[in-house]
């Protein structure tokens, strides 16, 4: 950021998927919660300055923070989207494990755009879809098993450049979600609704209470 003073758009998309059993980042955090949140929450962290900058000389809605989620959300995460206790306390369940630290992006893109919509910012999660890519490069076994309902990994980029770059978003899509390859769409649990709301919207506040753990871990290495 040395060299740079404008940012319009922040892909989050970084991620890891069922890495072996036990394994950690340098810090000590369970390694897909670490990779898919923690990573892009402190980035998106270190940028959101210059991100506001560059807010204030643009259009309303231009400026995005784009956040990747995941199918697997929909079908595999538990009731509610996160167990709290088992996000301090790594699970020796992988699958679990990563549904965790994707529906996290999800709560995260929400908890954002309360924090920086009156920025002009939009943040917004997506869905890439079901691609051919390296993600489950440490479970060969699943990825033959689905290999013939994945895409080119090239029809992810289109679902997030869409997210990142189309005129058909605008600020009313804060929190949005958009799905394969470039389709806005509501959020299809009303269980996850509801833990994305706070408690003074009528939800559980789960979001927050995610958003608010996570803050804790990345202070120190602001």
């Amino acid at each position: 950021m040395k060299r740079e003073s404008k940012l319009d758009v922040l892909w989050n998309n970084a991620g890891v998927s069922r890495p072996p059993l036990g394994s950690v980042s340098r810090q000590g955090f369970e390694f897909m919660m670490a990779t898919n949140c923690l990573g892009p929450l402190l980035f998106t962290q270190l940028l959101l300055l210059c991100l506001k900058t560059t807010a204030k000389a643009s259009s309303p809605g231009s400026v995005r923070v784009v956040w990747t989620s995941s199918q697997y959300v929909d079908l595999q995460s538990p009731k509610g989207g996160i167990i709290m206790s088992e996000v301090k306390t790594a699970t020796k369940d992988k699958a679990k494990s990563y549904g965790a630290s994707k529906i996290g992006n999800w709560f995260w893109g929400s908890e954002m755009a309360r924090k920086v919509g009156q920025h002009g910012i939009v943040s917004i999660i997506q869905n890439p879809g079901n691609l051919k890519t390296n993600l489950m490069r440490h479970a060969k076994w699943m990825y033959s098993t689905v290999y013939p309902i994945l895409h080119m990994a090239k029809m992810g980029a289109f679902t997030e450049l869409f997210a990142g770059l189309s005129p058909e978003i605008s600020m009313e899509h804060n929190r949005g979600y958009v799905i394969p390859w470039g389709r806005i769409h509501d959020a299809p649990r009303k269980d996850l609704l509801v833990s994305l709301k706070s408690v003074e919207e009528g939800g559980n506040g789960r979001a927050e209470e995610f958003w608010n753990w996570c803050e804790k871990q990345i202070a120190k290495y602001k």
